[in-house]
């Protein structure tokens, strides 16, 4: 009698939640600055800054891993031997990136160095970029163009604390090189780049809400 009835009891307690457990899947948010690099020789200047925010959706495992982005970059594209002397370089990038991981099921391991080895991945995307270039000095120049560019990339991230909850903060180091269908303009003096393709290499800063329990789906 007394047995059946610590059953019965036990049945009727409430049952406690399980341990939350970050598996990869996550929405989030950020921010990134850093390093914008022509890859042209035939700048004089070639290294600028690009900032950014953006979004990230990933599935169980980051299987799949989305990432939408706006990206400011400005650089000096002076040009060797030229007549200008303040040209500025500036874009304004709407893009969209694939980030794949090698070493998703590292994410298993339930430890912070689990996630971070986890959290590696290599990128491919495109986007649309809006760029100008502008002097004021004489011969002054006011020129826009639209174009398209496809980039590929690497990256990590890591969680800043217990990444076990449900949200954490992560930061993030990547690098990208971005080919641009855009030819330059033509000056009438100096070297003649032949390009606008940029490196970049950048900080990242986000916050992940990662209580997405795909598991149970």
């Amino acid at each position: 009698m007394l047995s059946t009835l610590a059953i019965a009891l036990t049945l009727a307690a409430p049952q406690s939640e399980p341990e939350l457990r970050y598996n990869g899947a996550f929405v989030g948010v950020g921010v990134f600055g850093g390093a914008s690099i022509l890859q042209d020789e035939g700048w004089d200047s070639p290294v600028g800054g690009v900032t950014g925010v953006y979004g990230r959706l990933a599935s169980v495992l980051s299987l799949v891993d989305v990432q939408l982005e706006y990206a400011w970059s400005r650089n000096g594209a002076n040009v060797r031997g030229r007549e200008f002397t303040d040209l500025r370089f500036e874009r304004h990038g709407l893009g969209m990136s694939v980030n794949l991981h090698p070493m998703f099921l590292s994410v298993l391991g339930g430890d912070w160095a689990s996630y971070a080895l986890s959290a590696a991945y290599a990128q491919i995307g495109l986007s649309t970029e809006f760029t100008s270039f502008r002097s004021d000095s004489e011969p002054q120049r006011d020129q826009d163009d639209t174009a398209f560019s496809l980039h590929f990339g690497a990256g990590i991230d890591v969680p800043l604390g217990d990444a076990s909850g449900a949200s954490a903060f992560w930061l993030g180091l990547s690098w990208r090189w971005k080919f641009v269908y855009l030819d330059p303009p033509r000056f009438s003096t100096g070297d003649q780049p032949n390009e606008t393709n940029t490196h970049s290499v950048v900080l990242a800063f986000s916050y992940r809400y990662q209580s997405l329990n795909f598991w149970e789906m």
